[in-house]
């Protein structure tokens, strides 16, 4: 590690979100194919570096016990996992993201729980709510009616289907460990598909595809989609502040997006 991202001072390298990185770099590093990881190809750019270190410093500062999510993913990656490791850096991202989400949707007391719980617990207008996050990894476009065409149409239900089942296997937990009226299940993803305007255009039952499912759902779920794009189930839309997009990279990246 000692002449690794040279570009990144040493000072800043004994910061706490470098500290909390460092094991789960080396780890990834002893796993197959480290030259095509996310992580590493962010860290090494002169530029980029910048917002996995803003996201990580802001999570730990307004989220309780958020470090515990590092040792819980250090612990999962190793060379012999069945599981892609770049899918569970990914999880663990996800986790991250969330959390400046849930500030600029007016949660506050954010607590992080590392095991036999869900993810988070958090205060919104003095009421107590379990959260639970998960991640749905690419390709793109899985999505489309005939896959291998060069003419990118969506099926709206695939897309569903897909959510569907990330939101399937969340059930379970969250019934468990909070009751349903204050359990969320918000559900993380970089689709293309995801972004808004690519299925505008095709509605299902009147509403666009990814309203409709998290409409659908028992349990109130979100979707935090590419370009910061966010879908709220209407059970939950007088509760939540509006989303403010310019907010939320505000907090998440120290970044001002200028109109």
């Amino acid at each position: 590690m000692e002449n690794s991202f040279p570009h990144i001072s040493e000072a800043e390298k004994q910061k706490e979100w470098f500290i909390l990185l460092k094991p789960i770099i080396e780890r990834r590093r002893s796993c197959i194919n480290s030259n095509k990881s996310r992580l590493l190809q962010v860290l090494s750019d002169e530029n980029a570096w910048l917002k996995p270190k803003k996201i990580i410093e802001y999570s730990l500062k307004v989220c309780m016990d958020s470090k515990k999510i590092f040792f819980r993913i250090a612990s999962k990656i190793s060379f012999d996992e069945k599981k892609d490791p770049d899918e569970v850096i990914d999880e663990m991202f996800a986790e991250i993201r969330v959390i400046p989400l849930l500030c600029v949707l007016g949660f506050e007391d954010l607590r992080y729980n590392c095991k036999n719980n869900v993810d988070f617990n958090a205060i919104l207008k003095k009421e107590s709510f379990g959260i639970e996050v998960t991640y749905i990894n690419g390709p793109n476009f899985k999505t489309q009616k005939k896959i291998g065409e060069s003419y990118y149409q969506l099926s709206p239900k695939k897309l569903i289907n897909r959510l569907k089942s990330a939101y399937d296997s969340k059930i379970n937990q969250v019934s468990k460990h909070c009751s349903q009226c204050n359990a969320i299940i918000i559900i993380v993803t970089d689709l293309e598909e995801s972004y808004l305007p690519w299925l505008e255009e095709q509605p299902f039952k009147k509403k666009h595809p990814i309203q409709y499912f998290v409409d659908s759902c028992k349990i109130q779920t979100i979707v935090f989609g590419a370009g910061s794009t966010l879908y709220i189930p209407n059970s939950l839309q007088d509760k939540l502040q509006s989303f403010d997009k310019d907010k939320y990279v505000e907090l998440a990246y120290d970044m001002t997006i200028n109109n």
